[in-house]
């Protein structure tokens, strides 16, 4: 009986996900992106694993190459907890890959350039019986959506600017190319009598060329013809592609503890694995949460979350809040438990995220279930895409 109010559970949240998840299409129709769905890594895994997080349900999105988190629950000491995550695939250059080919993605594909790894470390248990956590995880998005249509136009006219660009170069080397050649040919004519002459001439047609390059970029005339593109250029440069549509994330780990930061202490402690479907939106997103966590000792019951998140997202900014119910299982459990929290994340730079967490965890009456969290995510990219 136990075993078939557990599976209707499951299936029920498992439905309810879903049905948030695919929402968020009705909410799609700005075309301007917010920057929090642009390349950006959310919370690490590893941080999920240590039971720190400033979110539970985080919304997948394109991970950045090497992304670094700080997070701090004290506002009167420095953090203590820090994550590190890469992804493989983006840390190596891609010589051939064009945006138009990662417009949309198969299952493998979208594995290949999701998958992401992560390590982080965090102060767990109390001051009078530390221990240090860490905590390796991995996440990849089984389906992750696609470059939305904005994007699409902007990538498009970014190559039309770019080959407009060298056809303008193209020309003037042709022309001032012509130029040489005649204005050579001529002092040729006129020195044909001095092979001296000749010879120096000769040499400095090949300074000529060889500086011609440069030359044309430098000068003045050349600029001038580039100024009807500038502006178009300047507004594309700094794209930073995003993706919409049906995301399916799924993550595993580990923590291991290490009483008083003793090596010989280590003892492993749970390991979890959640699936996360969402609608990621342009400004409104919806996502879902279903994870477990088993833990080591027969002592201490496994757990079942799940959960959903909204987030609005505009601009620089994003507000978003989630509900979360726990469900404990095995032999004497305990009663269920709910987590909910308000978080607001800001773009401080170009790459750089912070965001501050409130809210109630999930053991209302212990301490440490009031969240209230800062953070700081740096994300780290190259670019990604040849434009032909």
């Amino acid at each position: 009986m136990k075993v078939i109010k557990s599976s209707i559970h499951f299936v029920f949240f498992m439905n309810l996900l879903i049905l948030l998840s695919t929402a968020g299409n009705l909410f799609s129709q700005n075309e301007d992106i917010p920057a929090f769905n642009k390349l950006r890594t959310p919370v690490s895994p590893a941080f999920v694993l240590l039971g720190i997080e400033p979110v539970s349900v985080e919304r997948p999105n394109s991970p950045s190459s090497l992304a670094l988190s700080v997070l701090n629950s004290s506002f009167i000491s420095l953090p203590k907890n820090f994550a590190m995550e890469f992804s493989p695939y983006w840390l190596i250059q891609h010589p051939t890959l064009t945006w138009r080919s990662d417009v949309s993605r198969n299952m493998s594909e979208s594995i290949t350039r999701t998958t992401t790894f992560s390590v982080a470390t965090g102060e767990l248990g109390s001051q009078n019986d530390s221990v240090t956590g860490l905590a390796v995880g991995l996440r990849t998005s089984l389906f992750s959506g696609k470059i939305n249509d904005s994007n699409q136009i902007k990538l498009k006219k970014l190559e039309d600017v770019l080959g407009k660009e060298s056809s303008i170069f193209s020309r003037f080397q042709v022309r001032i190319t012509k130029e040489l050649d005649s204005a050579y040919k001529k002092d040729l004519e006129k020195a044909k009598e001095n092979p001296k002459e000749q010879e120096r001439l000769t040499l400095l047609y090949g300074i000529n060329q060889g500086n011609l390059n440069k030359d044309i970029h430098e000068s003045k005339e050349y600029q001038d013809s580039l100024k009807n593109f500038q502006s178009k250029f300047s507004e594309l440069k700094n794209l930073s592609v995003s993706r919409e549509g049906f995301f399916l994330d799924f993550a595993l780990g580990g923590v291991w503890g290490f009483k008083n930061a003793i090596y010989d202490s280590s003892h492993f402690e749970r390991v979890g694995m959640w699936l996360t479907p969402s609608y990621n939106g342009n400004n409104l997103s919806t996502v879902g949460l279903a994870r477990f966590f088993h833990y080591d000792k027969k002592s201490i019951n496994d757990i079942f979350d799940a959960g959903g998140r909204l987030i609005w997202a505009d601009g620089k900014y994003a507000f978003s809040g989630e509900f979360l119910g726990r469900f404990y299982l095995g032999e004497n459990k305990p009663e269920n438990q709910y987590r909910w929290s308000f978080i607001f994340d800001y773009e401080v730079s170009n790459g750089v995220w912070a965001n501050v967490s409130f809210g109630k965890d999930f053991s209302s009456s212990s301490k440490g279930s009031l969240i209230a969290i800062a953070g700081l995510n740096f994300n780290f990219n190259k670019e990604r895409y040849v434009l032909k």
